[in-house]
């Protein structure tokens, strides 16, 4: 439960912001009564007050979640909402004791069945709620949304990504908030400020007002209805009635492409090449979007503002889930050789040398279990296994706690 001095302390966080702007917007009228006499009048035209009135009709529809089931498919607000939606909703059937977290790579790298089907000799229950896009914060507010379901949960197996601290964000990005405002909200703002973002008044206004947090998903609902209408017509039909939410099946490999380095990645990957047999156009361009987001990736090895940043944010998340008496495993998953550049053995040396305290009781670096020759064959785009890694991955990880199990260390 939130403590009533977290509510006020956030509540009194956002109210000030409020009252500054107010504040600041008001110093025309205070030097100038005239002008103030203009707005007052401008806002008693009938047609401005039905207007309002209007606005604030739908703000109070929105607010009661009436537009959740609407909203884009795959969009991060629809993403979280369903991940999380049907997991509760599948409690029934699937009352967990260890949970998968993390963002698309253990959402697309791990699979929840094979997993139950590896480990439920020893006990072991296994459910997913990692969401693809989500940061730290995102993943601690979702593990305190299922928690209030779930109160078996002895272990989390945390999916990390090795070059992450090198990449962290002081500003929340809008896909953060996308998410976080689908949750509980004062909570959220809480954690903001606990996890060192730099919130600004717009941030507030995306957190509290859904007009603002869903004005992209409004613009494209209009541009596109026809889509939208279809999309919640197949949900409907085709409901999931698995008690996992996800299950990787994607076949196709990055091996289609046959290119050598991420240079002949963009090249044979563009807009303009053709897609190659066995492949779609969904495919090609996502290859494409994760050879460019490797090309401009240049971090150090060295510890940064942002390196300390990051890990000041992971242990946030690793004492929440200690204060629940949670045991922490920590996995890094396997890579193509495409990234041999970034050198993730080294950075995940790099975790262990200088944060080992803030990470788990566990740390599996299942990063070398492909070999580098073989890697194209299991690999979806450069960062997502396909169906084929998925599988190894995911057997490699089972072999991995059973050891750990057979040792006592678990």
């Amino acid at each position: 439960m939130i403590s009533n001095s977290f509510i006020c302390l956030s509540s009194k966080s956002f109210f000030l912001t409020i009252l500054h702007a107010v504040r600041i917007s008001s110093m025309p009228f205070a030097m100038n009564p005239s002008i103030l006499k203009e707005y007052l009048k401008f806002l008693k035209n009938p047609a401005i007050l039905r207007s309002l009135v209007i606005i604030l009709v739908i703000e109070i529809i929105l607010q009661l979640g009436c537009y959740r089931k609407f909203l884009k498919r795959n969009s991060y607000a629809a993403n979280i909402n369903r991940i999380l939606d049907h997991v509760i909703s599948k409690k029934n059937e699937m009352d967990p004791n260890v949970l998968i977290v993390g963002t698309s790579l253990a959402y697309q790298g791990l699979s929840v069945p094979l997993l139950n089907e590896r480990l439920s000799g020893i006990g072991l229950k296994v459910q997913s709620i990692a969401i693809p896009g989500s940061e730290l914060v995102v993943q601690e507010l979702a593990l305190e949304k299922v928690l209030l379901h779930f109160k078996k949960i002895r272990y989390i197996i945390h999916v990390n990504e090795a070059e992450l601290p090198w990449s962290t964000d002081r500003r929340p990005l809008e896909p953060t908030m996308a998410m976080v405002s689908e949750l509980d909200r004062v909570s959220a703002l809480r954690k903001l400020y606990e996890y060192n973002y730099d919130v600004r008044l717009p941030d507030l206004f995306f957190l509290y007002f859904r007009l603002v947090a869903y004005r992209n998903d409004f613009g494209d609902l209009v541009l596109n209805p026809d889509k939208r209408i279809k999309a919640y017509g197949r949900e409907r039909i085709l409901q999931n009635s698995n008690f996992y939410e996800y299950d990787n099946q994607k076949s196709e490999s990055l091996d289609l492409y046959d290119f050598k380095n991420i240079k002949e990645c963009l090249e044979k990957t563009s807009s303009s090449s053709e897609v190659k047999k066995g492949s779609d156009s969904f495919h090609k361009h996502s290859i494409f979007k994760t050879c460019e987001q490797a090309e401009i990736f240049g971090a150090s090895f060295s510890k940064t503002d942002e390196t300390e940043l990051y890990f000041k944010r992971l242990n946030h998340l690793y004492q929440f889930a200690k204060k629940n008496d949670i045991i922490i495993i920590n996995v890094f998953q396997p890579m193509p050789y495409y990234l041999d550049f970034i050198d993730y053995p080294t950075r995940i040396e790099f975790w262990k040398e200088h944060y080992r305290d803030n990470l788990g009781n566990h740390i599996l670096n299942l990063n070398s279990i492909i070999s580098s020759e073989e890697s194209p064959k299991y690999f979806y785009d450069l960062i997502h296994l396909n169906r084929k890694g998925k599988e190894i991955f995911s057997n490699s990880l089972a072999d991995s706690i059973l050891l750990l199990k057979k040792r006592g260390e678990l």
